[in-house]
């Protein structure tokens, strides 16, 4: 049975469900441009279809440009998950590039780190983000990843350095040195492996993170731009008329509380599979049906 099949068969049910409805949501916005009736810019009808409440034609209703709300949360989905995963993998190959060296240099090098991590995390990041994006508008989708990647790495630093300075007194770790493996060999063939779990989780929980960022953002105006239809963008648009109009802001609402919260799950989900720790406190019958579906 292959390591996949074996997560999958320790995952919890919840984790389970979350990770069918991500795989859902991927798959709209893969197939989008296949699903959607209409192009998410697209002007049907500004006379006879302004602001038209949901029906057979248009389920999730249009919008004051009587632009289709659902093609446009479909498209948004591409933009609003590509933004979010692609700065969550970038903080990730930061922070844990940054937490091994930190973790594995000398004292010295260690200290200095450390205290530069300490004045950027004394930053606020949304406040800083706010002040960048006010001076760079319109920001590309491109500018948006790197801004919430690069400020979103400190947590996952510091967590890979608490780590790496655990994994680097093991003994296994020791009798690679005693070999003869060097600082870099040791860092990346033996202390990386045993440091990943904890990065896949906080990956797995900050996607939900940056999306909910990425909405703030949106919302005051300085996210995602048109004619990117990001699910916090048409959030934003739908607020301003919300009693009159409440479906241009209740479905993007919608996709975008179910996305966080299915990666929540997920997250919690994968620590209780992927965590040797957790797994040492399930019980013998737990540990013995495990061991005969391998």
């Amino acid at each position: 049975m292959s390591l996949i099949a074996r997560w999958w068969r320790r995952l919890a049910p919840p984790g389970r469900w979350a990770t069918a409805v991500l795989l859902a949501l991927v798959a709209l916005a893969v197939l989008a441009p296949l699903i959607a009736r209409h192009a998410p810019e697209a002007q049907l009808d500004i006379v006879g279809l302004k602001s038209q409440a949901p029906d057979a034609a248009h389920p999730f209703g249009t919008d004051r440009y009587s632009r289709d709300v659902l093609s446009r949360v479909l498209h948004g989905a591409r933009v609003t998950l590509s933004v979010a995963t692609l700065a969550v993998l970038l903080s990730a190959v930061v922070g844990t590039l940054y937490g091994l060296a930190a973790g594995m240099a000398g004292r010295a090098v260690d200290a200095v780190l450390m205290r530069t991590l300490d004045a950027l995390l004394s930053i606020p990041r949304l406040l800083f983000m706010i002040a960048l994006l006010a001076m760079w508008s319109p920001v590309p989708v491109a500018g948006l990843v790197l801004l919430l990647g690069l400020t979103g790495w400190f947590d996952v630093a510091r967590l890979v350095r608490a780590e790496t300075l655990s994994v680097r007194e093991l003994d296994f770790v020791a009798a690679a040195r005693s070999l003869g493996a060097g600082r870099l060999r040791i860092m990346l063939r033996h202390v990386l492996p045993n440091v990943a779990v904890p990065v896949i989780v906080t990956t797995t929980l900050g996607v939900g993170n940056v999306i909910a960022l990425e909405a703030t953002l949106s919302f005051l105006g300085i996210g995602a731009q048109e004619p990117n239809a990001s699910w916090g963008t048409m959030f934003h648009e739908g607020v301003v008329d919300l009693s009159g109009m409440w479906w241009l802001a209740f479905f993007p609402g919608l996709a975008m509380v179910t996305t966080v919260v299915a990666f929540n799950v997920l997250g919690d989900a994968l620590r209780g599979v992927l965590d040797p720790r957790q797994l040492e406190r399930a019980s013998p019958g737990t540990r013995s049906a495990a061991g005969k579906t391998v």
